[in-house]
């Protein structure tokens, strides 16, 4: 999926990745978006003196730590993104496989908190790469 793949009827499928309690009693939830990976919503919420929920806040954020209020404006940076975002989990894939050897849960069965230690690993590796003067911009998986 591209920025230019996107209209008024494109779903984005969300999964709750995490909930928590802000010490002023309003309710933080992050969603990791699954068919756009690397860009999550972190929605703040409060009950209303009616007992109702309502979204306060809504914020979107990329893996490289760019956020936006404006899911317009994520999605664009999303898709400017979206290859390196891929090279990174070819890398953290190889990494994992080559420490630990073919494990479970798969690489492609792992949610993102699985996965972020070794992207983490990954970018860190690219950036040791480039020091050396080595740039990794594309990964073929055969």
């Amino acid at each position: 999926m591209s920025a230019l793949d996107i209209t008024d009827d494109t779903v984005f499928v969300s999964k709750l990745r995490r909930t928590d309690t802000l010490p002023d009693g309003r309710v933080r939830q992050v969603f990791d978006i699954v068919n756009m990976p690397g860009l999550s919503v972190v929605c703040i919420i409060e009950a209303d003196g009616d007992g109702d929920l309502k979204t306060v806040s809504e914020r979107y954020c990329l893996s490289n730590g760019q956020t936006f209020d404006s899911i317009d404006k994520a999605v664009l940076a999303w898709d400017d993104l979206k290859a390196d975002l891929e090279l990174l989990d070819t890398l953290g894939q190889a990494i994992l496989r080559y420490h630990h050897g073919l494990v479970r849960p798969l690489w492609e069965h792992r949610d993102a908190v699985q996965k972020e230690p070794w992207l983490t690993r990954a970018r860190h590796f690219r950036q040791f790469a480039e020091g050396l003067g080595l740039s990794i911009t594309k990964a073929v998986q055969q």
